[in-house]
């Protein structure tokens, strides 16, 4: 559960700052060995097989923003996006997510950080991380959500009296 929550949003994420990235390096080469890095990275976190949840999403939130932009009522627009996904090849989607994780990876890290980033996934400390991901997540999530709520309560129904 986890990794399929990081996943989505590290690609997510990814894909945002590779919106940024992509002007610049649109032109740049990637070096080889960079690459094979990445790609190691991709493969070990298990990035790319758990994607797919991930894409469907990414591709209906696009197709229904431009939907959205184009005037299209909300009622027309699940037909029209049914249309456009059928139309879509998956080829298109898959390598578009590729290029983000490339392009991002290429942008905030060097060959040496990808190295330590490689050795890192691949140790045992790292498949650990990968494996209780789901529940260090979870555990953290819970424990922000009661630490803030015993912050922020008092402070809402102190403003709620005064609305009063």
């Amino acid at each position: 559960m986890f990794w399929k929550r990081f996943n989505i949003v590290t690609v997510a994420s990814f894909l945002i700052l590779s919106l940024f990235v992509v002007e610049s390096n649109a032109q740049e080469e990637i070096p080889p060995e960079k690459k094979a890095l990445i790609e190691k990275i991709i493969f070990t976190t298990k990035s790319v097989a758990s994607r797919d949840q991930f894409k469907q999403g990414l591709v209906n939130r696009i197709i229904s923003d431009r939907l959205l932009q184009a005037g299209i009522s909300r009622d027309k627009q699940e037909q029209i996006q049914k249309e456009i996904l059928e139309k879509i090849p998956p080829l298109t989607v898959d390598q578009a997510i590729e290029e983000a994780y490339y392009l991002v990876y290429n942008k905030f890290f060097d060959e040496n950080e990808l190295k330590v980033l490689v050795e890192f996934y691949t140790s045992s400390t790292g498949q650990k991380a990968i494996q209780l991901g789901d529940k260090v997540t979870d555990a953290l999530m819970l424990g922000m959500h009661q630490s803030l709520s015993l912050k922020i309560t008092p402070l809402i129904d102190s403003l709620l009296q005064e609305k009063e």
